[in-house]
């Protein structure tokens, strides 16, 4: 089956891409889409092994290469002949969450190695952005986690040092969790209510319907999910897609209902107009037209049970 990989064209437009040579330039289009390129960005292979593919004279490959790990824009572990490009699932992102299940035939390809470490934060990082509230995707990077984890134990070093900040950030959080509850025996009387809530407290809190939502949207969007709810945590990356996508979270959550979507995410819309701005007013009529509506619903089964002319009389209000 063809493997397709995607290469923005403002890679021409890019100040460490234009400052490369000529040659440099074919290496890093190379690097990029070669039959060896995994689909976390990663591959095996020696510096002269891929000159030699290229055609270089063997006395410009090392120069040729050095351009591209000077620039970043390549990491390669010669000793474990891992080759890694950091920014290859940013344009590359997966399109559904089997992607992200095929990356562990993925890893199966690759030398274990500290570079190692850093390929996997980084696709967890990618995977948890692309599909925030979609329980397999978490499940898989909580997998991959354990990977981290294990080349760690098997290599005999501390990894997490050389894993890119995202990573590091959220396992610092979790120490910092751990050591607060800990330390304080009274943990959630005690705990300044101005203090900023951690992630885990934000995932173990049933969020409320959003101010300017409709209710009754609001409950058909639950309902879609297969959680039927839906954490603080995962609304707020929901409203981070609706920013990045510069649509409203009520709009949004109208789009989730219609398309029977459990989340949302800005790449899903980026060909869809916007919807027109609404405004607090509009925010208010909709939430209005609501309650009346439930309203004449609750009369209507009323109506519909009334046994006598008393119980009729109350039903209409009378």
């Amino acid at each position: 089956m063809a493997r397709f990989r995607k290469i923005d064209p403002r890679i021409w437009n890019d100040a460490k891409f234009a400052a490369l040579s000529h040659e440099a330039q074919r290496a890093f289009l190379f690097v990029l889409t070669s039959p060896a390129m995994t689909s976390l960005g990663a591959f095996r292979g020696t510096v002269d092994g891929l000159g030699i593919e290229l055609g270089l004279d063997p006395k410009d490959i090392r120069q040729v290469f050095e351009q591209l790990f000077r620039k970043g824009l390549v990491k390669v572990d010669e000793r474990a002949f891992l080759w890694w490009c950091p920014n290859f699932l940013k344009y590359n992102t997966p399109e559904n969450p089997n992607v992200v299940k095929g990356w562990f035939q993925a890893l199966e390809m690759l030398p274990e190695c500290p570079l190692l470490a850093e390929v996997v934060s980084c696709a967890i990082g990618v995977a948890r952005e692309k599909f925030p509230s979609n329980n397999s995707v978490l499940d898989a990077c909580k997998s991959l986690e354990r990977v981290i984890s294990s080349l760690s134990k098997d290599l005999g070093e501390d990894i997490s040092q050389s894993l890119p900040q995202l990573f590091r950030k959220q396992e610092q959080e979790q120490e910092q969790e751990q050591e607060y509850i800990e330390d304080t025996p009274h943990a959630e009387t005690e705990k300044p209510k101005s203090a900023k809530r951690s992630r885990k407290e934000l995932a173990a809190t049933l969020a409320k319907c959003p101010e300017g939502v409709n209710p009754d949207a609001w409950s058909a969007f639950l309902s879609n999910r297969k959680k039927k709810s839906m954490s603080e945590y995962a609304l707020q990356l929901m409203q981070k897609e609706c920013d990045k996508a510069g649509w409203t979270l009520a709009d949004a959550i109208d789009l989730c209902v219609r398309k029977t979507w459990e989340g949302f995410d800005a790449e899903w819309v980026k060909n869809m107009p916007k919807p027109a701005k609404r405004t607090t007013l509009d925010a208010e009529k909709e939430r209005k037209a609501a309650e009346i509506q439930r309203e004449y619903q609750e009369r209507a089964k009323k109506f519909q049970s009334a046994n006598d002319e008393s119980d009729l009389l109350a039903a209409i209000g009378g």
